[in-house]
């Protein structure tokens, strides 16, 4: 009894052995394209959020140079002040006084603006991060049941070419 149940599960394993070289040889070239996609796109995402860091780092150095712009303008404009209200003490003072506190003011706001900037923009940079990393797994999963579908049912080539086809064409919509 025990030799018959041995020939049956050899045979068995025989024949799943062979259905493992079928599916590799049917769906084996696939599924290293989408491997080669994936990781492709992986790349891509990689390098946009390279380029948005770039590009978010440029529009700092921009920020912060316009803004020491307006701030040599505006001391240039108090000095200016200063030159030609020099006859009236009193009063030059008191302007200089709400000049003097207004730049403050306006170098705290920058300063704050600058960290809030900066702060947005790390979100920002976060944020597409994780959008690259869900979408990556996404399409991971996606693939992943894709395959075990494949594996778990017989499929004639027709129908194996239009799953390929719509995958193709959700992947270029994406």
């Amino acid at each position: 009894m025990s030799d018959i149940k041995s020939k049956l599960n050899g045979k068995a394993s025989g024949e799943d052995q062979r259905m493992e070289k079928v599916k590799e040889i049917l769906f084996g070239q696939e599924l290293r394209i989408v491997e080669d996609r994936m990781a492709a796109n992986q790349a891509a995402f990689e390098a946009q959020l390279a380029q948005l860091k770039k590009t978010a780092a440029e529009k700092i150095r921009l920020l912060e140079a316009q803004l020491k712009r307006q701030n040599d303008e505006f001391a240039k404009e108090l000095a200016k002040r200063d030159a030609r209200d020099s006859a009236n003490r009193t009063k030059s003072n008191n302007e200089d006084s709400k000049l003097a506190e207004r730049l403050e003011k306006l170098r705290a706001s920058q300063k704050d603006d600058l960290r809030d900037l900066k702060a947005l923009l790390a979100e920002q940079a976060k944020a597409l991060g994780d959008s690259i990393k869900a979408s990556t797994k996404q399409l991971d999963t996606r693939i992943t049941s894709e395959v075990e579908t494949l594996r778990n049912s017989h499929v004639d080539r027709a129908t194996l070419a239009e799953i390929f086809e719509s995958f193709a064409a959700s992947l270029e919509g994406e």
